[in-house]
Formats: C-alpha cells, structure tokens, sequence
C-alpha cells in the first residue's frame, strides 16, 4: 500500500520573491501577461539528452578531514537520455520527471520516475519507480512545486506562465533592463538581469523578435563555474513562438565542461483539454 503522508515542512521548498504586478511600461512583461492569458491550458513532452563528464559531481568540492580530495563522481563520463512531460491549466500544473538519479556513494544513474502535481490548492509528490527510502507519496498543504522551477524548463515556464512566481523560472515583470544588447541570432537582443534573487549573477538575453522570449540565460555561480542555456522557437498561432530545442552548457571556473543538456519538445498542444484529475494523484 502506497504510503501517504501530510508534509508542512520545507522539505524540497524554494525561495521565491515575487512582484505582485507587472511592469506594463516594460515591453518583456507585457508580452508575457498577454501570452499567459492566451494559455489556458498546455502540455509538452520534452526528450532530454544529458552529458556529465566525469568528476563533474565533485568538481570544486574542498578536500576531506583527511586532507583527500573525494573520489570523483561520477568515476567516468555518463551520457543519459529520458522524456518528461509538463502540462499547465489554470492555476495547476503536473510535471512528470525522469532524469535518472545520481547515487552518490557509487556515481552510477539510477532509473526512477517522480511525479508532481498542485491543483491550485496542494502539491502532491509521488514516487512511483526508484524511491529508496521513505513513504512514495505527499502531499504539501501549499501549492507551489519548486521543481517546475528549474533551469531546464525555463524555455517553456518563461513561454506560457512567464508572470506566474509559482510555476515559472523567473517571473518577467522582476528583470530589469541594463540597457545593453547582444546579437544572437542576427538579433540585438536586450539584456535583462535580476531585480531580486539568490542565485548568483543572472543575466537574460530577450529577443524582440520573438515576443522578448529569452534567447540566452546565464548564471554564474559563486565559484565562478556558470551556466548557459541557448533557446530556439518556431512560430505559433496561439502563443505566437513556442521553444523548440534548447541547450544548456555548465562550464566550470577554468572553462572545462562539466554538464551538457540538449532538450527537444516532441510534442506540445495549447489549450486541448486536461482532465482535472491529471493534477490530482490519487494515492492508493
């Protein structure tokens, strides 16, 4: 029997800092409020192709008591591919995630599958395949699910909820130009960085040209490695540009490459029917 329980702890929380409204004089979060309400439902399926170079777990970390260094991991280069699907209608979302694991007494990818879902209301958080320990199942009396959040779903977060703080990488309406610009793409795409935030310096790169979507996103971290996520979009008539694949490169602080991810979207529907019961696990 599946265990169940009710979790009010911050196991799995993340820092958000939102802005309650948009900056309507900003044209990036203009767009973004206009493509969130021409949204009411969506669904992508993204294959994933993942390259962790070996050493790229332990890369930076300080030597052990013992004055070692610890063992590398992952022991060799491991490259992985999956599918994960992400689906959105008013106010929930459901992410099924499945990136294999990266067991850290060994290095070596395990196989599992998570699945996590809010109707608006809670989050549940299941563990069907690979859970190891614990109950296979929560639930969180609050809505959010940081991991909607992360960097490798930001094309499609920061596309469909770009001014929802719950479910989006960074809401629009809290990146504030610098005034400079980068060509990418044969495009002078204006520069954005964060108002707010704890995660290093990041920096936006959005092209007028697509509705002021993101077509570059890099942080860099506190110890100087950094990430860098390049986005491509093809033409939609609802939403106007839907990503299509995107890459993102972590490179450590003298240049090596630690992780690469390539991500193409097999498939995608705007506004097709999602039962309510697909944000709403029903634990057995």
């Amino acid at each position: 029997m599946t265990r169940v329980t009710l979790s009010v702890a911050a196991l799995f929380a993340g820092s958000i800092v939102c802005a309650p409204h948009a900056n309507a004089a900003d044209p990036a979060a203009d767009a973004a409020a206009r493509r969130e309400s021409a949204v009411q439902t969506a669904s992508f399926t993204v294959k994933f192709t993942e390259f962790r170079a070996a050493g790229s777990e332990t890369e930076g970390h300080k030597p052990l008591p013992s004055g070692r260094l610890p063992r590398p991991m992952p022991p060799n280069d491991k490259t992985e591919e999956w599918l994960d699907t992400l689906a959105f209608g008013a106010g929930k979302v459901r992410f099924d995630d499945n990136r294999p694991l990266v067991a850290g007494n060994t290095g070596k990818l395990i196989a599992r599958k998570m699945v996590f879902a809010s109707d608006g209301r809670l989050s549940r958080y299941h563990f069907p395949e690979g859970a190891s320990v614990g109950p296979d199942g929560f639930i969180k009396q609050d809505k959010k699910i940081p991991f909607v959040r992360q960097i490798d779903l930001a094309p499609l977060t920061m596309t469909v909820r770009g001014m929802s703080p719950d479910t989006t990488y960074e809401i629009l309406s809290q990146l504030a130009p610098t005034g400079r610009t980068q060509a990418l793409e044969g495009t002078a795409c204006a520069e954005y960085k964060f108002t707010q935030g704890n995660h290093g310096q990041t920096e936006f790169w959005l092209d007028p040209k697509v509705d002021y979507l993101p077509r570059r996103i890099q942080i860099t971290h506190r110890d100087g490695s950094f990430d860098r996520l390049d986005i491509q979009y093809s033409p939609h008539d609802v939403v106007g540009w839907i990503p299509t694949t995107w890459n993102r490169t972590r490179l450590s602080s003298s240049g090596k490459i630690l992780i690469s991810v390539k991500a193409t979207v097999e498939r995608v529907k705007i506004n097709a029917p999602i039962p309510d019961s697909d944000f709403e696990i029903q634990f057995q």
